[in-house]
């Protein structure tokens, strides 16, 4: 599997450097794209912009369509990378208030929980903090979409929850 991901990295990486060589890279683009994220995935799939800004490619992308579509969404890339840069420090600071505030033992979240909805699902908490009360001291608390309670102990909690109300 990492022998085939080397063999697609390194055929979009040639095509990339044949396409520079001949017409080159349009010349509104920075100088350097370190500040950008490409993410190239099996040999076939959509060519898109994720919610963070990340380039997803697939390997057999043609460098042609590759670099215009870059082009095309370089700014929203921009913007989408810097927004979750800040909701990511946002969702740190979020979470170490919850950890103290709530008395939890640990809170983490699935993988598929953006930073977004982690800092939606923690202001909440916060928010509730007095209604939840020491409910949740010493808990292992997941964010997820859904409920459940793990055979550990660990409690998962859909990220937009919410407190009942008396």
């Amino acid at each position: 599997m990492v022998q085939r991901y080397i063999q697609q990295l390194g055929k979009l990486t040639s095509a990339l450097y044949k396409h520079r060589w001949v017409r080159g890279y349009p010349e509104d683009w920075p100088r350097r794209l370190c500040a950008f994220q490409l993410v190239v995935e099996c040999e076939s799939g959509p060519l898109m912009l994720s919610p963070t800004g990340q380039f997803i490619v697939p390997a057999s992308c043609p460098a042609l369509v590759l670099v215009d579509f870059i082009g095309k969404n370089m700014e929203e890339a921009n913007q989408k990378l810097q927004l979750y840069a800040i909701m990511k420090k946002e969702e740190r600071i979020l979470h170490t208030q919850c950890m103290a505030q709530l008395g939890l033992s640990a809170l983490e979240k699935d993988d598929n929980i953006t930073p977004d909805l982690m800092v939606q699902c923690c202001r909440r908490m916060l928010v509730d903090a007095a209604t939840l009360g020491s409910n949740l001291r010493g808990l292992h608390l997941r964010i997820s979409h859904y409920y459940s309670v793990l055979q550990d102990g660990e409690i998962c909690i859909p990220w937009n929850w919410h407190a009942k109300r008396r």
